[in-house]
């Protein structure tokens, strides 16, 4: 058997790739492969077993432990080891995993981003993956976030490789305001709703649907869903529903008439939009996007309310 070592010499180098994303067949995310020396070899190999079709099958899977050579033995008889590795073990016949490659036109990004090398331009590209939502400083794989640290090395290199300067008349600062450039078209395309008094500074996703509130400031390296889920209804039931689907990542917007739920509402939930009004209240769901949610959800203790 060729050790691992031996194998990879033979692996085409994938210098554009910044990470893979590894999905089951239910599109959970199991693995992220960051691009640097540490995680390199892995990262090839399951690169290359996907390439044709950007998925790995049984077939691809056994091409890949034997290029993994000495480590799949010790997969095999240490279950857990080594969980990138496992992931290939389990497939059955039938099933497979689905490969999201992010990708750079800069070369080996990732590994100048970590080794905090990286030039001005180098840094400007990686800040705008942040911008465009493909890194993030922090992903749920396997039910448990994981920071993506190399996000932080990131960032820290732009603060090196750029000056302060003066933006929007009255700041001094290294990063502009995300927005700063942006024509009507633009604002309109974003789908996003930026409140008077609002900031959010270039490398933070925003999703579309989002409402940023007057005096929010939404820093570099954030991530907002966007899309999402309405409730109608901030009683008991409501508030479990909001604080469920905050712990799952996902964009919320709750409605109540009542100013009392309203303000318990928001002393219990972190990142949802709490409105005070009715959800029967046209007007009102044309202004916060209602056609453009995901899921609309009647909770309150109005059953003639809720068929509404």
């Amino acid at each position: 058997m060729s050790s691992f070592e031996a194998n990879l010499k033979t692996m085409p180098f994938a210098e554009q790739t910044i990470l893979l994303r590894v999905f089951n067949s239910k599109d959970e995310l199991m693995a992220i492969l960051p691009n640097f020396p540490a995680k390199q070899g892995t990262l090839r190999v399951f690169s290359h077993v996907a390439s044709t079709t950007g998925q790995i099958g049984r077939d691809e899977a056994n091409e890949a432990l034997r290029i993994f050579g000495e480590y799949t033995e010790r997969a095999q008889q240490n279950p857990g080891l080594h969980p990138k590795l496992d992931l290939l073990l389990n497939l059955r016949d039938g099933d497979f995993l689905k490969i999201e490659r992010i990708e750079s036109s800069y070369a080996n990004l990732l590994a100048n981003i970590h080794d905090r090398k990286a030039s001005a331009a180098e840094s400007e590209a990686f800040i705008e993956l942040l911008n465009q939502g493909k890194v993030r400083a922090a992903e749920k794989v396997r039910d448990e976030w994981e920071p993506q640290t190399y996000v932080i090395d990131g960032v820290l290199n732009y603060f090196g490789t750029h000056g302060n300067q003066r933006m929007e008349s009255s700041y001094w600062d290294k990063v502009p305001l995300k927005y700063s450039n942006y024509t009507d078209q633009d604002f309109e395309a974003s789908g996003v709703r930026y409140a008077p008094g609002s900031i959010v500074r270039t490398g933070a996703y925003i999703g579309p649907q989002t409402v940023i509130m007057n005096q929010a400031f939404v820093n570099i390296g954030a991530y907002v869903a966007g899309g999402g889920v309405m409730i109608d209804g901030g009683g008991p039931i409501g508030l479990r529903l909001a604080q469920q689907l905050e712990e799952d990542g996902v964009s919320v917007k709750i409605i109540d008439p009542n100013s009392a739920n309203c303000s318990v509402l928001i002393r219990n939930l972190d990142r949802s939009v709490v409105l005070n009004g009715y959800g029967t209240d046209q007007d009102l769901l044309v202004q916060e996007n209602v056609k453009d949610m995901d899921v609309f959800i009647s909770a309150t203790d109005d059953d003639e309310n809720n068929i509404l």
